[in-house]
């Protein structure tokens, strides 16, 4: 018996039909991938209708298809929106490029009167979200809650702004300040300390009034506790107790 009929060849129309129907799977199983979470919660059929929505509006203009969902979080409705840009920025700090960390100790090398002056520039797989900050160690990306004051220093460091800009939402909460530092160096989220005058076009510098006074009056209320952090053990140097916040890696298998 025949288990295959024969067929004519496939027109050009037809090729390009098929052509179609693969790429839209593709692109449909990268975002199922990239956004595992928010599929499960939704259900196969309405997270599909999402993607066709967005794939109207926000057609794929990168080579890869591991950014296109850059901006699916977005278009979802308010109640999914949270939860996907954790997993889109979970993906994105999987897939950064890997640099350099520098340690607490590098910014102790420069005096404390100094250090409002300097600018860090965070890892390429820093991603901060409303009260959550997600980067990458090694091939583990992690997550750690955060407060409101730590994820406006966060984004102004993303900025490059000089660090006494930086730690200005921590008010006069000093020890507030060098708790989430210590944590950012202790962490590998610091792959450079520079001179603020390093900065370029990109990191225009904050008004006058938010300038060097600023910076002064925070770095001369990190002193007393630089010095004391200077005396104590390395272990003290990494304040941010994880707990259950820490993610698991997102290897190839996860």
């Amino acid at each position: 018996a025949t288990l295959v009929l024969p067929h004519g060849a496939l027109t050009n129309t037809q090729r390009l039909e098929v052509y179609a129907e693969m790429y839209w799977l593709r692109m449909r199983d990268t975002l199922r991938d990239a956004f595992a979470k928010t599929r499960a919660a939704v259900g196969d059929e309405r997270f599909d209708g999402f993607v066709a929505d967005f794939l109207r509006e926000h057609p794929s203009t990168h080579f890869s298809l591991d950014r296109l969902g850059a901006q699916f979080a977005q278009t979802l409705p308010a109640e999914l929106r949270d939860a996907a840009a954790l997993e889109w920025a979970r993906a994105e700090s999987f897939l950064a490029v890997d640099a350099p960390v520098v340690e607490f100790s590098a910014l102790q090398a420069h005096p404390a009167e100094t250090w409002g002056a300097l600018s860090l520039e965070l890892h390429p797989s820093v991603r901060v979200l409303r009260g959550t900050v997600v980067w990458r160690t090694g091939f583990t990306v992690q997550l750690a809650d955060i407060s409101a004051e730590e994820t406006a220093a966060l984004e102004a460091a993303q900025r490059g702004a000089p660090l006494g800009e930086v730690l200005e939402p921590f008010g006069d909460d000093a020890q507030a300040a060098l708790d989430a530092l210590t944590s950012w160096f202790g962490e590998s989220m610091v792959s450079l300390l520079r001179e603020s005058a390093a900065r370029d076009a990109r990191h225009p510098p904050r008004p006058p009034h938010r300038g060097a006074r600023a910076a002064a009056a925070r770095a001369r209320l990190l002193l007393p506790e630089t010095l004391a952090l200077a005396a104590a053990p390395a272990g003290a140097q990494h304040p941010r107790d994880h707990g259950a916040g820490a993610a698991r890696g997102l290897g190839a298998g996860a």
